[in-house]
Parts: C-alpha cells; structure tokens; sequence
C-alpha cells in the first residue's frame, strides 16, 4: 500500500509495519497520510504570511522601542549632566575660601567647566 501526493509517492506501508503497529496496510496508510496532512498544514499556519508579518512588525516596534529610549536616556543623561555641573559651580562658589585664594576663582571656575566638557561626549 502506498501513500502518494498526486503522481509522487510519499511512503510505502509493507506487511511488517502494518503488522507492528497491530492495524491492517490500508488503515496504517491512512493514519500516515493524516498525520503527514497534519503537518504540512501546521507548517503552512506556523510560516505563512501572517506569522511572517506579525514578526516583521514586532522587529520594527522593537527597534523604534529601542531608539526611543536610546534618546530618552541620552536626555535624561544630559539634564543630569547639566544640573551636576550647576551645582559643582554652586559648590566652587561657596568653597572654602584657602582655596579660592590658592587657585584663584576664575581658575577654579575653568577647571570646573573643562570638566564638564570633557565629561558631556562620555555622558551623551
């Protein structure tokens, strides 16, 4: 007994495996050609076009999901930036005045803005 898909054979059923599985040929030939029916149809649900589609579209959220928060953060990252260097210069200007005097206030004033500018590429 064999199992075709129009001129093709798929599979053969001889008397051994019929015999194995405890069924006549023509109804073991049967159980075959569902189950190989069953999978090709579940194969054509799991990749058709709309699990393709369904794919492509959670790609592209992910990526706008990713880029969005790629910005937000760098935002984020540059208010903080902006808030730690107002108040390192809050702070200079308050500083003990040993050492404004050692350094002198526009020097400290300097340093505390090369800082930030070394700082703002890293942060951003």
């Amino acid at each position: 007994m064999d199992v075709m898909s129009g001129e093709t054979l798929i599979a053969s059923v001889f008397d051994g495996d019929a015999k194995a599985a405890g069924i006549g040929r023509e109804e073991l030939a049967q159980q075959w050609a569902a189950a190989m029916q069953r999978a090709v149809d579940d194969y054509r649900v799991e990749h058709g076009w709309r699990v393709k589609l369904t794919r492509l579209s959670l790609g592209i959220l992910t990526i706008i999901l990713g880029v969005g928060l790629v910005v937000v953060i760098r935002a984020v990252t540059r208010q903080l930036m902006l808030k730690a260097t107002a108040t390192l210069r809050e702070h200079t200007a308050k500083a003990d005045r040993r050492i404004a005097l050692f350094l002198g206030h526009e020097q400290m004033y300097l340093s505390s803005s090369a800082a930030s500018r070394l700082s703002a590429p890293l942060l951003s």
